[in-house]
């Protein structure tokens, strides 16, 4: 009787956390879900840090659980964050707050050993936060000037008629632009979330995971640089709409993942041979 009670405890949280946050989870989705959002991985994020927890319940099942006061402190704080969400009609703070409460159930409820044993996976959960529009445009906007330019250098090198204006490569024939999307900065979120999951899995010295982690962020730039490189030659050789509609367009962007995959796989196996 005392077990069943205990698991009613967290299922009756979960349901109450559920009922508060609704509107936040539909705004949360309708981000994910909208067109060439930063966060189409959104999704997977709280079912990735689900395995993560999952993997170590042997583990959890050895530590006792002794609530610490220290978690109640940070969900109080979490709710009047999110009082302070709604009232002010801000989402992200709202779900800021989500976070928080999180955190404060999980050492709560379980106290700070098991808080401490499942604390990287709860982090991995900011990677489903969206970044506010002020910051992707101010951020977006010298990553696509520097790829524009990185990819004009390139092709007038490589002897193609090429010219720049503004965010424009400009051919004889062809013109592409290289919208917000394609600048890097959606490469860069997706790339900084699976360097924190190559960092996660890695053995060995915390700095090795920290320098993996941040090796993310070159990883991003020269995938997508790559991506721009080759989307160019097809608008070069068989015209703008060929480049930036259809198969060649999703392709490119499947080769931008593949390409990042495999540098931060080289990367990390460089790491391990340190070791």
């Amino acid at each position: 009787m005392q077990n069943y009670k205990f698991c009613l405890r967290p299922g009756f949280i979960l349901l109450l956390v559920t009922i508060i946050y609704y509107s936040t989870f539909v705004w949360l989705s309708e981000r994910f879900l909208e067109p060439d959002s930063y966060y189409s991985h959104g999704f997977l994020v709280p079912l990735v840090t689900a395995f993560l927890i999952w993997q170590k319940r042997k583990k959890l099942t050895t530590i006792s659980f002794e609530p610490s006061a220290s978690g109640f402190i940070l969900l109080v704080s979490g709710l009047i964050l999110q009082l302070a969400g709604v009232v002010l009609e801000v989402y992200l703070v709202s779900l800021s707050s989500l976070l928080m409460i999180i955190f404060g159930i999980t050492f709560y409820l379980f106290g700070r050993k098991v808080g401490k044993e499942v604390l990287p996976p709860l982090v991995f959960l900011i990677f489903m936060v969206p970044v506010p529009m002020f910051i992707i445009n101010y951020i977006s906007f010298p990553m696509r000037q520097f790829v524009t330019g990185a990819v004009v250098f390139t092709l007038d090198k490589l002897g193609l008629p090429v010219m720049q204006r503004g965010f424009e490569i400009i051919f004889p024939n062809a013109l592409l632009s290289v919208d917000t999307p394609c600048g890097g900065l959606k490469s860069l979120i997706t790339f900084l979330a699976l360097g924190f999951l190559f960092a996660y899995f890695l053995s060995g010295a915390r700095k090795n995971k920290i320098a993996l982690f941040l090796t993310a962020i070159p990883v991003a730039f020269v995938s997508n640089y790559l991506r721009v490189i080759l989307l160019s030659l097809v608008a070069f050789i068989y015209g703008a709409k060929i480049a930036i509609n259809g198969f060649v367009h999703d392709f490119s962007g499947i080769m931008v993942f593949a390409a990042g995959f495999v540098l931060l796989t080289l990367v990390r196996n460089i790491l391990n041979e340190r070791i």
